[in-house]
């Protein structure tokens, strides 16, 4: 999913200009638009070149066992004897 504005909505009353949607490929060209986060409430299949992609949110960090253990560092000696 993909968010984008609207920059060209040409003749159709569906689009509005400036206006944020939510983006789903449709094909190499094409997106169907949505209000809501959802691609079963589509507006309708648009022309990619209508839509001005958003800068997508940075992917969130999932932390992993090995990120939250503090393992110690320990120095290896040798025993002399």
């Amino acid at each position: 999913m993909l968010q984008g504005v609207c920059v060209d909505p040409g003749q159709t009353n569906v689009l509005n200009k400036e206006a944020s949607y939510f983006l789903f490929p449709a094909g190499n060209s094409h997106y169907f638009v949505s209000k809501f986060p959802n691609k079963k409430s589509h507006r309708g299949c648009f022309e990619s070149n209508r839509f001005q992609l958003m800068n997508p949110p940075e992917p969130e960090k999932h932390s992993t066992i090995e990120s939250e253990l503090k393992i110690p560092e320990y120095e290896q000696l040798s025993l002399l004897f």
